[in-house]
């Protein structure tokens, strides 16, 4: 009755895949974003977390940022070239809050500078400034290459289930 076929739909002789619905699109550009920024900020702070108490030498910076902003910018790159533009934009939003961290982390170690009890950091104090607007850089680099890869892939992949 009020839920029966009209019969005015045209008959196909092939089944039509249904397109992705707009709100499941919405939820996984935001979920992927969410995700990416998460996944970047861990993956770049936990070695400065562990290496804090010797964060004065120049060796352990250069150990931390290793071990920290390598990973994270491999995952941004696979995470942007994967699942495009959202998720590069999330890892990008991860790296604006490890570049936070890292400045006020820097800027922490360099106290050393003007307090006597603390050690002077091995490094000049202008990286408390240059080493976050570098991974900043670096990351937005990463961002736009591997998104503008991750939607020309997926354009392809569009086309090609056609």
């Amino acid at each position: 009755m009020a839920f029966d076929e009209l019969g005015t739909d045209e008959r196909l002789d092939t089944p039509v895949k249904p397109e992705a619905d707009m709100d499941i699109q919405m939820i996984g550009g935001c979920s992927s974003f969410v995700a990416a920024a998460l996944i970047t900020y861990v993956l770049s702070i936990w070695p400065f977390f562990a290496l804090h108490s010797r964060m004065h030498e120049l060796g352990v910076l250069t150990s931390a940022c290793a071990l920290g902003l390598v990973p994270a910018s491999a995952f941004g790159a696979f995470a942007g070239g994967r699942w495009g533009l959202p998720t590069a934009c999330g890892f990008f939003g991860g790296a604006m809050t490890t570049a936070v961290f890292l400045y006020l982390m820097l800027q922490q170690a360099s106290l050393g500078h003007t307090v006597r009890e603390l050690p002077v950091p091995d490094y000049p104090a202008t990286f408390m400034w240059w080493i976050p607007l570098g991974w900043l850089v670096f990351a937005l680099m990463i961002a736009i290459i591997f998104s503008a890869i991750g939607e020309h892939r997926h354009g392809l992949w569009a086309e090609s289930r056609r």
